[in-house]
């Protein structure tokens, strides 16, 4: 293996010590990544923690610090920045629920009642909500007139209450994807020649004997940078995601 190293160009060693930085970095990083489990929210994840009986979702929203905190009452308040939106006392309420398979709930702030009904969705995204009385509403249409935008839906506050489905960063299948085209292009650097020769084979009689043109090797070699930078950026995206 040493030997059949040594006989490389440093060329070739500069394209395969890239493509092993590449796949050992991301191996080492997904697992770390993924294993950071939170509440995903306006397209970050605020990490969980729990503190004696308070569950706590905090990260940065725009470069601020935002954060529920989650009581075992049912209290969910968020901050972001300097300001704070609640505390919205969420209360489990079977009467209020219309239909007998979703879970009631009665929704109040500063003991004024917001909303009786129940979550439309399970993973509490669908925007919307299900009044006591069957109605399907809106669920920015309980947020007052003039709220700042920071302002938490009650779908929001009632899917937190009720303890939410926790996501992560990390696309295995993103992982998958660029996985294969660094083991692409390591073959392709190891057995370019062998390659030619059977592209070549295609075109003239004595392939064996047949010597690649200049054009050929640029478009080859830009293959191969094409082909790490394309893993690169599959890698890339697969940590930003969130599953």
């Amino acid at each position: 293996m040493l030997g059949r190293w040594n006989q490389l160009s440093a060329f070739k060693r500069r394209f395969l010590l890239y493509y092993a930085i590449l796949f050992l970095a991301a191996t080492v990083a997904y697992p770390i990544v993924s294993s950071q489990k939170g509440f995903a929210y306006q397209g970050s994840l605020l990490l969980y923690r729990r503190e004696e009986t308070t569950d706590i979702y905090a990260g940065k929203i725009g470069g601020e610090g935002a954060s529920f905190t989650v009581t075992d009452q049912g209290a969910v308040t968020f901050r972001q920045g300097d300001e704070t939106y609640g505390p919205y006392l969420v209360r489990k309420d079977p009467t209020a629920s219309p239909e007998e398979e979703r879970t009631g709930v009665e929704v109040s702030l500063d003991g004024q009642v917001l909303f009786r009904g129940a979550l439309l969705s399970s993973d509490g995204n669908a925007g919307l909500l299900l009044d006591e009385s069957g109605e399907v509403v809106p669920s920015l249409s309980y947020t007052w007139t003039g709220a700042p935008p920071q302002t938490p839906s009650l779908e929001t506050v009632i899917h937190l209450a009720l303890g939410p489905t926790l996501s992560h960063r990390g696309d295995w299948l993103l992982y998958g994807c660029a996985s294969f085209l660094v083991v692409l292009g390591v073959l392709a650097v190891l057995f370019d020649k062998a390659l030619f020769r059977h592209n070549a084979a295609w075109y003239v009689a004595d392939a064996d004997n047949a010597r690649p043109s200049e054009w050929y090797l640029f478009r080859y070699w830009m293959a191969c940078f094409v082909l790490g930078l394309s893993a690169l950026i599959l890698y890339l995206s697969g940590l930003s995601h969130l599953t």
